[in-house]
């Protein structure tokens, strides 16, 4: 676990961006930092990223990063086409797997053990006394 302190410096030590928004190549890698903060790669990532310890490390943002971070927030963004559709009365989809409706064959829902039972029992046939499967009838 890492302090405000921590999470500042780690900021501090990030990679400069090039301008495609991406790290560019330093002399400090994240696995540097995370080995010596005992912590994971991720964790410096997400600092690096603002995605945590923001409260901490805003007063070390560029003013680009400032921006970009009031855009992100900014009400006025026009809504997403999945509201859209919501608003034009297309109905939401349930979470999950998609339904067996349409065309598509029905099964009743077993486990994987409860479907091989049924097809092996369903294979299991009557053998009269002498007609062994196995070639002899232990029972002669």
């Amino acid at each position: 676990s890492i302090l405000e302190g921590d999470a500042m410096l780690i900021y501090s030590q990030r990679p400069s961006r090039g301008p495609s928004g991406r790290f560019l190549p330093s002399s400090i890698a994240s696995k540097q930092l995370a080995d010596k903060f005992r912590v994971s790669e991720r964790t410096v990532r997400d600092i690096w990223n603002r995605v945590t310890w923001r409260k901490y490390t805003r007063e070390l943002w560029t003013e680009a990063e400032i921006a970009a971070d009031a855009q992100e927030k900014s009400p006025d963004q026009s809504p997403s086409p999945q509201l859209d559709d919501l608003a034009s009365g297309a109905q939401k989809r349930k979470p999950g797997r998609p339904s067996t409706s349409g065309g598509m064959s029905t099964q009743s829902s077993s486990s994987p053990a409860e479907t091989h039972l049924k097809h092996t029992s369903s294979q299991v046939q009557e053998h009269p006394p002498g007609h062994s499967p196995h070639g002899s009838d232990p029972a002669a």
